[in-house]
């Protein structure tokens, strides 16, 4: 109720109004006058002409039109029921660089976690649809293969897989990790190999070093070495 009182005041309260008053005017003479008057009140001025007594009063707007502290409660009522924060969406004011960064690592990771949930039930659903068919999903072959992730920057991908392959994980988790097919990687690696690798000799796999703390933001620094 108070936020509907709010929006009622902002919008019928704000504006200038103006109080036409033409005494002993009955209904067809003041219907054909309000006629004339709205017909120019695209104008920027407008003047009135009465021929019986009567007055034109300014009725004042809201004096307060200035003060948008409604506004913000308003604004922030509504982005409080989103897992969008409104710094996202251009409400900066009052709001630190460091905070609105925060927010928007912790908006990414809802989406993520939002578009792991939507491709289990795909996969899901793509498996009940093979059982009302008649087809059994655990004796055929097929692989679901769903778009790279968008909310990481380039970088910030690039440092994710290096710190999964520094824990161990195998290199086909790592590259299914950041959104490419294992087996397609593999496959494309060896026929470069072949046809554009100058030194086809077997090197030594590259030593990958995390320091957690001494990247941007607090984030973990990577680092990779070749050893011949």
């Amino acid at each position: 109720m108070t936020d509907t009182d709010l929006v009622v005041r902002r919008r019928h309260r704000a504006p200038l109004r103006l109080s036409h008053v033409l005494e002993g005017a009955n209904d067809i003479e003041l219907r054909a006058y309000q006629d004339r008057v709205e017909a120019n009140s695209d104008l920027i001025t407008t003047d009135f002409y009465l021929n019986k007594k009567g007055a034109v009063t300014a009725v004042q707007g809201d004096a307060t039109l200035g003060d948008i502290g409604d506004v913000t409660y308003l604004l922030d009522s509504f982005f409080a029921g989103t897992p969008l924060p409104k710094g996202m969406m251009g409400y900066t004011d009052g709001m630190a660089r460091d905070i609105l960064e925060d927010l928007k690592r912790d908006y990414f990771d809802e989406v993520d976690q939002l578009q792991d949930m939507l491709a289990l039930v795909y996969e899901f659903g793509f498996r009940l649809q093979l059982l009302l068919r008649g087809i059994n999903p655990d004796a055929e072959a097929f692989s679901i293969t769903f778009a790279e992730r968008r909310t990481e920057t380039l970088s910030q991908t690039t440092d994710r897989a290096l710190k999964l392959q520094a824990l161990g994980l195998p290199k086909s988790m790592v590259w299914e990790e950041i959104g490419y097919n294992a087996a397609d990687v593999e496959a494309r690696r060896q026929s470069d190999a072949k046809h554009y690798d100058p030194y086809p000799e077997p090197n030594a796999p590259p030593a990958v070093k995390v320091t957690p703390g001494n990247g941007r933001k607090g984030d973990s620094a990577t680092s990779v070495s070749h050893e011949h």
